[in-house]
């Protein structure tokens, strides 16, 4: 700043001595302390007081400090002198610094606590009970909670669960948080399979609610034997299948020989498989059969079979095929004997006389009775002959001895069977999302085996496959040996994907299972709890009406509007113009029957009364038209005229003022007039 003359630094500054000055000289240099500059870097946050733009050697300066600042989820934690935020806080700038100054704000995002209220449920994975500011968090899902018998419907921001469901907390979101959880009951089906022909019962209810068992059922040839599980008296939270079993009932075919040789009853269990006994014998007869036919399976009933003789000898034959033959006329015939490949017939005869018997043979596909193998053309037989595959065969026979008696003997039904069976309904390789019900093409099926256990197939040939963890292979086998083969993949339903509204009051879900083209659900919204939306696609299904006129809506009983119009009086209610109900409170201002009444003058013998207003609605009595002032009854009545016997003497003058009052109230005219006639008489 200069050179000056003096310690006090006044006056100009010296900057030479000049050539004619004389004497010591002294002088006192002058400084000025320097300043310099201060950047503040507020990164994100705000300084809003105690700014601080520069500084001066030997003063100095204190920077901003949390409570000059503010950064919304934010705590300020200093200023360093690099933007790496690395070394220790610079709370202020020392007297002794020098230089330009710059400094970078440190700030450290908030953590707050988040309060989640299950309200029965448990949160199995995902809990939460904090967050930072600029993170957020995500609540736990459906998928990590439970609650039995309830579907986990979001996290709500109140107790009472209204508004719209939360799922996260956003990264700008600040202060503590507490949540509800929202749960809706679940329903469950109960299947009853009775397995007695008829269709199951099914009971939907929702969890925890009474159930009603069925009764027991019935079947043919069967004994009801109680249900595979106990009935559950509540609905439990799980889909339940419940199946009836049964025990079999035994029955007997007993066998009348009428005199021939004994055959054994047969005792069976209903709908097995009835081997046919061979033909009984009787001397000097021949068995031409029984009253009625051996049933294929046994009945649900006992029954007795009478045998039927010819008492007329016949030719003898036998039909004889690999190891099996017959000897007899079946009178029933059951295709129970299964070849794959072509076979021999070799028929034999013989006749009690010895001589040659005449031997004739016919095949057929279905069963003849003897009459209608009277009228159809035989084949000589002369030497065994084959029967060829895919076909099914009985084979007549015709024998006829010398003597010209003839018999019949034949075969019971032969299938010669070289085709496999073919399995529908499925392909092979394929992968399904959902039980296939399988067909097999085969008359005469013999084993369904699936994953080595033997299946039972329906009157249709049929069965369902449900579904399996891993590959279902079938081996279907006929009777005759023949086999098929078939490996598929069936899953436990479809992968469905979300509702979705399709805009007419329906929605759809589809399956993601590639190459799924069955998997698609479409059903009718449904409003179960009359918000006028669907349960489910939230589709808007109808607005609020009031058709009916009583303020509230009619569908979800909301309340639309209030009373409106009408006009009340002292004796009636408004009534609403909407719904055509009273409503309200009386109005004692406003008369519905409003009276006037005229003045009347009192006399002698009978009271008078004054001008006043009666209404007939509340029983009121008023002195002016708008009924506004409300008097007594007794208000109205004035009094009768006083005999003038009976008014005050001349001279005495204490009763007048009283007298003149009465008359006043009166309102009688002509009393007034007399008072004061009377009055100006006493006054002289």
């Amino acid at each position: 700043m200069g050179w000056y003359d003096n310690e006090n630094l006044t006056g100009s500054p010296v900057t030479a001595i000049g050539s004619t000055e004389t004497g010591n000289k002294e002088y006192w240099a002058k400084w000025e302390a320097n300043t310099y500059t201060v950047t503040l870097n507020a990164n994100g946050g705000t300084i809003n007081s105690g700014n601080v733009t520069g500084y001066t050697y030997g003063v100095g300066a204190t920077l901003p400090t949390a409570d000059d600042m503010t950064y919304t989820g934010y705590t300020f934690k200093g200023w360093y002198d690099n933007e790496n935020l690395t070394g220790s806080p610079i709370a202020a700038i020392g007297d002794t610094e020098t230089g330009n100054k710059e400094y970078w704000a440190k700030w450290e995002a908030n953590t707050y606590t988040v309060t989640l209220n299950t309200n029965g449920g448990t949160i199995n994975s995902g809990n939460v009970t904090g967050y930072t500011y600029g993170v957020g968090a995500t609540l736990p899902t459906a998928g990590d909670m439970t609650y039995t018998g309830h579907t986990f419907k979001g996290w709500y921001d109140n107790e009472n669960l209204t508004g719209s469901p939360v799922t996260a907390i956003g990264n700008t979101e600040t202060g503590n948080k507490e949540y509800w959880a929202k749960w809706e009951i679940n329903q469950y089906t109960v299947t009853v399979k009775s397995e007695n022909g008829k269709a199951d019962i099914t009971i939907t209810q929702d969890y925890g609610t009474a159930i009603t068992a069925p009764a027991d059922p019935t079947r043919e040839g069967y004994q009801f034997n109680g249900w595979d599980k106990a009935f559950p008296t509540t609905m439990p939270a799980e889909n339940l299948t419940i199946t009836a079993k049964w025990k079999v009932n035994s029955y007997t075919i007993t066998f009348d020989t009428t005199g021939g040789s004994e055959i054994a009853p047969i005792t069976q269990d209903y709908g097995t498989a009835i081997v046919a006994p061979a033909d009984p014998t009787r001397e000097g007869y021949t068995f031409i059969g029984w009253d009625m036919e051996i049933p294929t399976t046994m009945p649900a009933e006992n029954i007795t079979l009478k045998a039927r003789w010819k008492d007329s000898e016949k030719p003898t034959g036998e039909i004889k095929i690999s190891e099996n033959s017959w000897k007899a006329f079946l009178n029933n015939i059951t295709f129970g004997l299964f070849f794959k490949d072509t076979q021999t017939v070799t028929i034999n005869a013989a006749d009690n006389s010895g001589e040659s018997v005449t031997v004739e043979y016919l095949l057929s596909n279905k069963e003849l009775t003897k009459t209608e193998l009277d009228g159809m053309t035989f084949t000589a037989y002369t030497a065994p002959f084959g029967i060829d595959p895919d076909n099914e065969y009985i084979i007549y026979v015709r024998l006829t001895d010398k003597a010209g008696n003839t018999d019949y003997i034949c075969s019971d039904g032969i299938v010669l069977d070289g085709t496999s069976p073919v399995i529908k309904g499925i392909e092979n390789g394929k992968t399904y999302c959902e039980a296939q019900t399988v067909t097999i093409d085969e008359k005469y099926i013999d084993t369904v085996i699936v994953n080595e256990t033997k299946v039972t197939l329906d009157e249709n040939n049929s069965f369902v496959l449900s579904p399996a963890d891993d590959e279902q292979k079938i081996i279907v086998t006929d009777k005759a040996g023949n086999t098929a083969e078939m490996t598929v993949t069936v899953n436990d339903g479809h992968t469905f994907g979300e509702w979705a509204s399709n805009g007419d009051g329906t929605h759809t879900r589809t399956c993601t299972v590639d190459g799924c083209s069955a998997g698609t659900q479409t059903e009718n919204c449904i409003d179960a709890n009359k918000d006028h939306k669907c349960d489910i696609c939230d589709y808007i299904i109808s607005e609020c009406a009031d058709d009916n006129k009583d303020h509230k809506c009619d569908y979800c009983g909301k309340k639309l509007t209030e009373h409106t119009g009408g006009k009340a009086t002292c004796a009636e209610k408004a009534v609403c113009e909407v719904c055509g109900k009273a409503y309200g409170e009386f109005d004692a201002n406003i008369h519905s029957d409003l009276k006037h009444i005229d003045a009347k003058a009192a006399t002698k013998d009978a009271e008078g009364n004054i001008e006043y207003w009666y209404c007939e609605g509340c029983g009121k009595y008023f002195s002016d038209k708008d009924g506004t002032k409300e008097i007594k009854k007794a208000d109205t009545v004035t009094a009768k005229l006083k005999d003038d016997s009976k008014l005050p003497q001349t001279g005495d003058i204490s009763n007048l003022a009283l007298w003149i009052a009465l008359l006043f109230v009166s309102g009688g005219a002509a009393i007034g007039t007399t008072i004061v006639s009377r009055k100006k008489k006493y006054n002289k």
